[in-house]
Parts: C-alpha cells; structure tokens; sequence
C-alpha cells in the first residue's frame, strides 16, 4: 500500500490524495486501506507523545 501511496503521491501530489485512490493500486478494499493507515497514525502519534 505504501508503494502505490508513493507513485500517487509522485504523479499527482499531495492535494486530493486519498485512501479510496490508493486501495484499488495497492489491490485491497478500502476497510483495509484506512485500518492499516489508521494504525500507522497512531503509532506515529504515540512515539510523538514518548
């Protein structure tokens, strides 16, 4: 998933990216999409916290 985030983000930028763009790349359904990006968040934000 992480790859088909980077070549979305390369081709089209930052503005307007979203997780219902990334799935269909990375061939996962949506639900799976934004609960693996959802635990990223909050893994960021605890080690942000420590």
């Amino acid at each position: 998933m992480l790859e088909a985030a980077g070549a979305l983000l390369a081709k089209e930028g930052a503005e307007g990216l979203s997780v219902s763009q990334i799935a269909p790349l990375a061939r996962v359904n949506r639900g799976t999409a934004y609960r693996h990006f959802q635990a990223r968040v909050a893994r960021s934000k605890h080690e942000l916290v420590r």
